[in-house]
């Protein structure tokens, strides 16, 4: 199979199931100018995306190669899909010193920024490259960082040494060019042999080594060495079994910061090595890579062997955090004295594996949130006087990157006064006394009780009857009907009197009016009374002409006998003689106007 055809087929088999990305994955690994098998180096590519040794698995962001030669740069370039982009490559007569540096990205998550490439001459026919990248969805503000691959010179003695020493200075020099505070990654085969390398002491000097300025020779560093992963020569691949530590991740300060853009804890591991094989190949006999999954192990240990001879070193990288707030707004309205707080909540909406957040606000709290964290803030807002609420504040967040600080809030509405009920016009009246004169058997007598919101404005609640209680059911009834939402014009009570049921005399019964502000938060309830004083006065002569029995004798009552006229309908047969006839018509008209 071709170069082109393997390639493609293990980096498109990821792409059909790539997640959301969670943070960034950063991959150095030397290929040693494709000497290895390329099924392996592929598999190998392949198995970065899914590594989960140490942190969950996720793509990988950015894989910087050393020792790549132009025609293998094609061949990837062809091979990757649309998915993945090449950083710019250069190769200045680098083939005959092993081959240039190669960066390959995931477009979904970085854009390279060519102005910010360049080439650094590191001595010995060799160059370090410098990408410039930038988050995707990452622009408030933009998150810029440096990526640098170097392949120093190799070999003992002091004369190397004192090249690796130049590249490193070279470097160094280039980084301090850099403004301050820009996160930079140097990544690369370096050819340390150890941490008392005047190259090396002058890396430290400036940058951070995920792993500690400690000694990594001997077994008890087995786990940190990432050449050679073979005991075999073949192929012009190194032998001389896992006993250096030669390949690193380096980091600026930058990238440093718990809350801005930080490696994640224990992620940096020189892939395939599990701290057995010291001095040995990497898959003679078991590896346990992979703690629950030796045959997974075992099968990434013999493509690292057979691929290269250097492992990749690979670290995840937190994105910055994500400032966002909720609520807030308008709360609507309420009336004065309303017991509810006026919230916006704080949000790190960064992914789970992001930064923290270090949040304040100018309404005086503070704190730090998790990503997914979050926080209930809460305005100072005046519901006691009526008006427009205005209530704002400023959440401000610190940390290289950090996204949408400062952000504005505010919470806004309208307060308004309680309602005044009123049972008088003019003024607030809570009481009224209301003395009646009525016929016995004159039917139900309606009277009306007017009620009003005194007083009312824009900025007042309206009125709610909720209850009218008390009374004498069987003589005097309450409104069927409760009014609501009363506002600039009084609202009527209707209250009925039966006549039929009273005898001559007198009433007195009492009605209590219960009345709310309307449905809002911090209405308030009262009540009023009403009095009725009844006199009760005797019925006089009943007027016989009255067929329909309104209590008048008129135009009605014709119009009622004519229209059960020659039936023997019991009202209309006024002469009760079986028959409603002529001698009833007589009586109506005789009995007119009673």
């Amino acid at each position: 199979m071709s170069a082109r055809s393997v390639l493609f087929s293990c980096i498109s088999l990821l792409m059909l199931a790539v997640p959301a990305w969670a943070q960034v994955r950063v991959a150095t690994w030397n290929v040693a100018a494709f000497r290895g098998e390329e099924v392996s180096i592929f598999a190998v590519i392949d198995s970065l995306d899914t590594d989960d040794h140490s942190t969950p698995a996720t793509p990988v962001s950015v894989i910087v190669l050393q020792e790549v030669q132009q025609d293998d740069f094609d061949t990837l370039l062809d091979a990757l899909p649309l998915s993945w982009s090449a950083a710019t490559y250069t190769n200045t007569s680098e083939d005959n010193y092993g081959g240039a540096q190669a960066c390959f990205y995931r477009a979904d998550q970085l854009l390279e920024l060519p102005t910010g490439h360049d080439d650094l001459y590191t001595g010995a026919g060799r160059r370090c490259d410098r990408w410039q990248f930038r988050l995707v969805n990452y622009s408030d503000p933009v998150v810029d960082f440096y990526l640098y691959s170097a392949h120093l010179k190799a070999g003992t003695g002091s004369a190397n040494e004192e090249q690796r020493l130049t590249g490193a200075n070279r470097i160094l020099e280039d980084i301090a060019k850099l403004p301050q505070g820009t996160p930079a990654l140097v990544c690369g085969d370096m050819n340390l042999y150890d941490n008392g390398e005047p190259a090396y002491q002058a890396f430290v000097d400036v940058l951070q080594d995920p792993l500690g300025t400690g000694s990594w020779g001997g077994s008890t560093n087995a786990i940190k060495h990432t050449q050679s992963p073979r005991t075999i020569n073949s192929g012009g691949l190194a032998s001389g079994g896992l006993d250096d530590r030669f390949d690193f991740i380096f980091e600026v300060d930058g990238f440093g910061i718990t809350d801005a853009i930080s490696m994640l804890p224990t992620s940096m591991r020189s892939v395939g090595n599990d701290g057995n094989h010291y001095n040995d190949a990497i898959n003679d006999g078991n590896n346990t890579y992979f703690p629950d999954d030796i045959p997974r192990s075992n099968a990434l240990a013999d493509h690292l062997h057979d691929a290269s001879d250097h492992l990749p070193v690979m670290a995840d990288y937190r994105l910055p955090a994500v400032l966002a707030t909720s609520g807030g707004g308008n709360v609507g309205t309420v009336i004065v004295g309303a017991e509810i707080e006026a919230q916006v909540t704080v949000v790190n909406a960064a992914d789970a594996a992001g930064a923290h957040l270090q949040w304040a606000s100018d309404a005086g709290e503070s704190g730090t949130l998790a990503p997914g964290d979050t926080h209930e803030l809460t305005l100072p807002v005046d519901l006691n006087t009526p008006g427009v609420v205005d209530a704002q504040a400023t959440v401000s967040a610190e940390g290289f990157g950090v996204q949408h600080s400062p952000l504005d809030v505010s919470i806004s509405g309208t307060v308004l006064d309680h309602a005044v009920a009123s049972l008088a016009a003019g003024t607030p009246t809570t009481s009224l006394f209301v003395p009646l004169t009525v016929t016995q058997h004159s039917g139900d007598v309606g009277h009306t009780v007017s009620l009003w919101n005194h007083g009312w404005h824009s900025l007042q609640a309206r009125l709610d009857v909720d209850a009218v209680t008390g009374g004498l059911p069987d003589f005097v009834s309450g409104p069927a009907t409760l009014p609501q939402n009363i506002a600039g014009f009084p609202a009527a009570l209707q209250f009925t009197l039966h006549t039929d049921a009273m005898s001559p005399g007198s009433l007195f019964t009492v009605f209590t009016i219960e009345v709310s502000d309307e449905d809002l938060p911090g209405e308030s309830s009262g009540k009023l009374g009403v009095t009725f004083n009844i006199t009760v006065e005797p019925a006089g002569d009943p007027c016989i002409g009255d067929v329909d029995g309104n209590g008048a004798v008129d135009v009605g009552d014709l119009l009622a006998l004519l229209d059960v006229w020659g039936t023997d309908d019991a009202d209309a047969d006024i002469t009760d003689d079986g028959v409603v006839n002529i001698d009833d018509l007589l009586m109506v008209i005789s009995d007119w106007g009673c």
